[in-house]
């Protein structure tokens, strides 16, 4: 099925890796805000950003199997959605929405964006950090060269990418 089924080579099933791909592009190295960044930049940081998001959502805990006890462990009946799980409606656009989120990473997991993920999980992910345990340090491993990190190698991303989908576009196109 879908939701078992693994990317080749990885030890990750396409649920899991819709949150690995979610997830990494928070990923940043750790620092103390300074108060002038809190004043420019209102946002929290990308390690509450994830964790908050993920903690709360049941299907999280399923895709990585988390029990009762672990910090990012929710029951449905205490997850928080703008409605609620109660409301039959949103709940069955909250199971459509991940669905079609499923299909489009199948779609991207074949593309460009795949080797971005691939490369995250092969160097990236701290395994002495459970998933279940802090999302975002399993994702985000402090222990490696923050510059590797997609909001830093971004720009690069972009640029392969574009020469793999349409590459007489950017060899006849001007320099400067």
């Amino acid at each position: 099925t879908l939701k078992s089924a693994q990317i080749d080579g990885l030890e990750t099933t396409l649920e899991q890796a819709f949150f690995y791909y979610t997830a990494s592009v928070w990923c940043t190295e750790d620092s103390v805000r300074s108060d002038h960044l809190a004043e420019i930049d209102p946002h929290s940081a990308g390690n509450i950003r994830v964790n908050a998001a993920v903690s709360l959502m049941p299907e999280f805990s399923r895709t990585f199997q988390c029990k009762e006890g672990d910090p990012m462990y929710i029951e449905d009946k205490d997850s928080c959605y703008i409605f609620g799980p109660k409301y039959k409606m949103i709940a069955e656009l909250r199971e459509a929405s991940m669905a079609q989120n499923l299909l489009l990473l199948l779609i991207l997991l074949q593309s460009v964006a795949s080797d971005r993920l691939r490369y995250h999980l092969e160097h990236l992910i701290d395994k002495n950090v459970s998933a279940c345990d802090d999302f975002y340090h399993h994702v985000c491993s402090q222990k490696v060269d923050p510059t590797e990190f997609f909001q830093h190698r971004a720009p690069s991303i972009f640029a392969d990418a574009v020469a793999r989908l349409r590459p007489e576009a950017v060899m006849n196109s001007p320099i400067d």
